[in-house]
């Protein structure tokens, strides 16, 4: 049986706390939540500068794959002009 599994049992003793102790564990409290609020958001950030510099990579990507598909279409129209050429000559 697990530590999770066993029952907790309450106690019946009253617990005192005083306003100044709810006060400082109020602070503390919004301390930690300010502390992962800046977390998140410097998170966000790193995120959204990662994900342009991949829209950037990509868009750069598909521009050269494109010049690329257009000078092998040019220089297969070229070869097929020359062959052409080359048995008309030979006719």
């Amino acid at each position: 049986m697990s530590d999770e599994d066993v029952p907790v049992e309450e106690s019946n003793e009253a617990i005192s706390i005083t306003p100044e102790q709810v006060v400082q564990l109020l602070q503390q409290s919004e301390q930690r939540s300010t502390d992962r609020m800046i977390f998140l958001r410097s998170f966000e950030k790193f995120y959204n500068d990662v994900n342009q510099a991949r829209a950037v990579l990509l868009r750069d990507l598909q521009e050269i794959n494109g010049l690329i598909s257009a000078r092998n279409t040019g220089v297969m129209s070229e070869e097929t002009d020359e062959e052409a050429g080359l048995n008309a000559e030979e006719e």
